[in-house]
């Protein structure tokens, strides 16, 4: 079988070239198509055959890199540890040139940061790479702005594709509890109950069993739930339950719980799911359609105005008559499906009808009078099955050709003869593959349905770390024991990567939105638009798992195929060319992109593009029309269509995925254009070569040639070992380093151990170990473990992030005894800088008392001073037991309010240009920062200028229209100009779509906003 990359227009017999079809396995049939085929020997049709010639898959180059970080949030000064996996994405196997002894000298990779608005602010050259893993680092600057940034890893030599992971930075303090909070149900409507389930846990990983709890709920603004007096259980969890009130207009809701450990007080709060009318649902025919007189499945998600799920019940009805003729049910993040047959003429909506109070309704596509259903048998296949077992459903007699494909590779292939209104099961051979598979129906060579499923690996790579000891103490020696076994329990040889981070920083994050491990990324988060709860899909305690993952995939998974207008054509280009080239890891291979609400077709969404309904409103029907053939389809549009705009859809479809009848594999996104004349086609040649010659993994040179920017290189980081500080004294604790350990990937040996040694940090916390870890035969998997470390008496205050002149600290100071007997002793503070002073110096040595396994809390007062500068607040606990002393670091600010002046000219050769500015009066005393900017051009006037106008859209309409309106004017410019900067270009429409997208949300019934 020969491996496509692409296809370009038809050809004359005579102009084909003889040596490249003597290399084909047969003639080509349709000699008016020529088949772009990667030169090098025939690719296997078997997988086991494809595991016997790693090297000849190898120069197929379909590799996925699957990048993380150390932590999901940053402080400015931080470091980030980016580390990259490369694996194939057929075997999961590590790159052959990538082994136990040799490097990636040929092969370098870039590292680049892009922040909130698209600005690249970090950019650096990783030159080494092994074991199929490639590390790296970025310190980020003190003065760095906050937002949600992107770490993008390139490879810039060979045709692996990029890879991305999103970091935030933002100002933080840990919290001395960790806390998650959990709704029994991810919607409510008015006047029902509202459960959740609140989770606390000591910073050290204990639970506060003796903490108090209180909690309240707000409603629009109004007081609709208050208690306090809750205690936790021994798993440390406790629920309350209250009922939202019958009447709510705007839909903000907030449960708050406030948690009373000793002297530690800690506050946790979650919005409540609450759904109105604005909510949004998608609908997703399986397959493709729904088709009149075969029993249809179709998937739902569904959204709070928020975006995020909300669960629903709906009743299936038919409009006419109001007839009901199912049910769904979400089950898992928002998603359901049902099944159901559609009659011929008939509409069809969704009516929620829990949560109460939804009274508008949602549209089902319409049904085609005519074509197939593709239904999968299972929720997932397991690891030791070997075959894929689908149904078809056609409304018509058929001969078809069902094709089984993972990634690119074609795994097995079924002719089969369909009778009107009979189902027939079609079974696959899968053998040798797992992960997500694509199933695709193909009549007379025009494929006309198409879903994905999921196979479960039968390689696992169980990884154990045990810490040679229970706890530690803060400033100990840390040595973790590594073994890796197989799904049998045998040692075998992995490469584990591992990081050692504090627990309190990690759960931070929603359970749900924490990053994904290496067995998720490498087998789902490639394959879907985004993906959230991943541990949710592979943990085997969870009876809804292998549902979920049917769900995740019949959404995020959906495809149909579209036939578009020629006009649209170039809105595809840069898609198309995007898509020839291999997979980009972390996002979708070859699923249909998340739609948007601009994606929402009124009564059927025929332009085969994912159906979302904003319920408050009835989107505008599509006209149909004859329409002109185009030599390019996808079968998974990204956009493809507005609402707003008038789409002409052609009845008969073009071909496209014809899968020849020796091609065994091939390029998902393979295009085969109409049958046309050849004298037009040669005329069309020169432009689909230039959409289809990029090689793999690259893209093709653009009209503007992006800024070049200068990097430095770094050398690729394998480990980073925190280690404590040289003369530390017992009872100081300075240092709270947050990720202590991090390897980019450590070796187990034949009998599947290693070990590893660190240092803790002045920190009485616990810290979570992660380790996620590949072999050379494909095995994957992960898992975590705690290590603590604690103090028999410790003191913790609770200094704020940052202050101004003249503010009043009122400091919480946490005293922790966790020794069998009383403490007594005396409390005294040292600050070091002028911004910050006692407020009653008499009260510096202050006594204190605790009776065994005590926790008590004192308040002191700080005043804070006009100064700018960086304070550091030692606080020390003597007593005849034991002794701590922790320092802190506390920014003060000087008050008032900052204000800019600004001045401008040009200055002409030999010349100089003054500017005189006045100085107020009321400026403080080392506040005043001076910059001066040069520009060699009226460009970089212009393009700062842009900079300045490229902002994320927020706010009201008026808001909104004020940010975008004048990016329209900065996109033009861009556009129309050469050497403009692309990652700026990038950016100012992605904030303008962003833009439109919040403007139609501000639309009225009407037609008005």
């Amino acid at each position: 079988m020969k491996f496509f990359k692409g296809l370009v227009g038809k050809k004359d017999k005579k102009e084909k070239d003889e040596n490249e079809r003597e290399e084909a396995d047969e003639p080509i049939e349709n000699d008016e198509v020529k088949e772009l085929v990667r030169e090098g020997d025939d690719v296997p049709r078997t997988p086991s055959a494809l595991e016997g010639k790693q090297k000849e898959m190898n120069e197929l180059m379909h590799y996925r890199t699957h990048l993380s970080t150390d932590k999901p949030i940053y402080r400015p000064g931080d470091r980030v540890y980016f580390r990259g996996v490369v694996l194939h994405a057929l075997t999961q196997r590590p790159h052959v040139r990538c082994d136990l002894s040799q490097n990636l000298p040929h092969c370098p990779a870039e590292l680049a940061i892009e922040s909130p608005s698209g600005d690249k602010v970090f950019t650096v050259n990783l030159n080494n790479g092994t074991d199929s893993v490639i590390g790296g680092y970025w310190d980020i600057p003190k003065e760095q702005a906050g937002g949600d940034y992107k770490a993008k890893l390139t490879w810039k030599f060979e045709n692996f594709p990029s890879a991305e992971r999103e970091l935030n930075i933002r100002s933080f303090r840990s919290p001395r509890v960790k806390t998650q909070i959990k709704f029994e149900k991810k919607g409510y409507g008015a006047g029902e109950e509202a459960v959740a389930t609140l989770n606390v846990k000591r910073a050290e990983g204990d639970v506060p069993t003796g903490a108090t709890i209180s909690a309240s709920a707000r409603v629009d603004g109004n007081e609709v739930f208050s208690q306090e007096g809750f205690s936790l259980d021994e798993k440390g969890d406790v629920t309350v339950r209250f009922s939202l009130p019958s009447n709510i207009t705007d839909g903000d809701g907030t449960l708050s719980f406030r948690i009373v450990d000793g002297g530690v007080v800690e506050n946790a709060s979650q919005t409540i799911p609450i759904l109105l009318q604005s909510m949004k649902i998608d609908v997703y025919p399986e397959g493709g359609d729904l088709i009149s007189g075969c029993p249809s499945r179709f998937y739902v998600e569904a959204f709070t105005r928020t975006g995020d799920p909300a669960d629903i019940q709906a009743y299936i009805v038919q409009n006419d008559d109001d007839n009901v003729v199912g049910e769904v049910k979400t089950v898992h993040e928002g998603r359901g499906k049902a099944t159901f047959t559609p009659l011929p003429g008939k509409e069809y909506h969704l009516k929620v009808h829990t949560p109460s109070g939804i009274t508008n309704t949602i549209q089902l596509p319409t049904a085609k009078p005519e074509g197939l259903v593709l239904t999968s048998s299972s929720d997932t296949i397991g690891p030791n099955e070997t075959k894929v077992e689908v149904s078809l459903f056609s409304s018509r007699d058929a001969t078809v050709e069902v094709v089984l494909y993972k990634s690119e590779f074609e795994l097995d292939r079924q002719p089969i003869a369909l009778k009107a209104s009979e189902s027939t099961t079609v079974s696959l051979s899968n053998e040798g593959a797992h992960g997500v598979l694509r199933i695709t129906v193909f009549e007379e060579s025009v494929p006309v349905a198409e879903r994905i499923v999921f196979k479960h690996s039968s390689k696992v790579l169980h990884i154990q770390v045990t810490p040679t000891k229970k706890s530690y103490s803060p400033g100990g020696k840390v040595t973790l024991r590594v073994k890796t076994r197989d799904e049998n329990g045998k040692p075998i040889s992995a490469f584990v990567g591992l990081t050692v981070t504090d627990d309190s920083v990690l759960e931070m994050v929603e359970k749900r939105k924490q990053v994904p491990k290496l067995p998720e990324m490498a087998l789902l988060e490639s394959e879907v638009d985004h993906l959230l709860d991943c541990a949710f899909y592979f943990d085997p305690k969870e009876e809804k798992a292998n549902e979920a993952i049917d769900l995740l995939l019949g959404t995020q998974g959906w495809r149909r195929f579209v036939f578009q207008d020629e006009e649209k054509l170039g809105e595809l280009k840069q898609e198309v060319r995007e898509r020839l080239t291999s997979v980009k890891a972390g996002s979708r291979s070859d699923a249909a992109p998340r739609p948007t609400s601009s994606l929402a077709f009124g009564g059927g969404g025929r332009g085969g593009v994912p159906m979302r309904h904003m319920v408050q409103r009835s989107a505008a029907p599509v006209r149909e029309q004859q329409a002109k053939p185009i030599e390019i389809v996808l079968a998974s549009p990204k956009k493809l269509i507005k609402k707003e705009e008038t789409v002409a859809v052609e009845r008969k479809p073009i071909i496209m995925d014809a899968p020849p009848a020796k091609a065994k594999a091939m390029k998902e996104e393979a295009i085969v254009p109409p049958q046309q004349d050849a004298k037009k086609d040669r005329m069309e040649a020169p432009r689909m070569k230039e959409m289809a010659a990029p090689k793999m993994g690259m893209v093709a040179p653009s009209r503007r040639a992006p800024s070049p920017v200068v990097v430095p290189s770094q050398e690729v980081v394998r480990e980073f070992a925190f280690k404590t500080r040289p003369n530390r004294k017992v009872g100081e604790r300075t240092d709270f380093t947050e990720t202590l350990y991090w390897n980019a990937s450590v070796k187990s040996d034949e009998n599947g151990s290693t070990s590893v040694t660190f240092h803790l940090n002045d920190s009485v916390t616990s810290f979570r170990v992660w380790a996620e870890g590949f072999s050379q035969e494909a095995h994957l998997g992960s898992s975590s473990t705690l290590v603590e470390s604690r103090e028999p008496f410790y003191l913790e205050p609770k200094i704020p992030l940052e202050v101004s002149g003249g503010d009043l600290i009122r400091l919480p100071v946490a005293l922790v005894n966790n020794l069998p007997e009383e403490v007594k002793g005396s409390i005294k503070f040292q600050i070091e800088g002028k911004g910050v002073s006692l407020a009653l110096p008499s009260l510096v040595d202050s006594k204190f008392s605790l009776k065994e396994e005590q926790r008590s809390r004192k308040m002191y007062d700080l005043n804070v001073h006009n100064e700018r500068e960086s304070c550091r607040i030692t606080i020390k606990g003597n007593s005849p037991h034991a002794n701590d002393s922790i320092s802190r670091e506390i920014e003060v600010v000087p008050s008032g309010f900052p204000f800019q002046i600004f001045g401008s000219g040009l200055i002409e050769p030999g010349m100089k240009d003054t500017h005189n500015f006045k100085v107020p009066k009321e400026l403080l005393k080392g506040t005043m920062k001076t910059e001066i900017k040069l520009y060699c051009t009226p460009a970089g006037t212009l393009t700062e200028a842009i900079k300045s106008l490229n902002k994320s859209p927020c706010g009201c309409f008026e808001q909104t229209s004020m940010t975008s309106y004048p990016l329209t004017m900065a996109v033009q410019y861009l556009k129309s100009h050469e050497g403009t900067d692309e990652s700026l270009l990038a950016s100012c429409l992605k904030n303008l779509s962003s833009g439109y997208e919040r403007l139609k949300g501000y639309e009225c019934k009407n037609g008005g906003f």
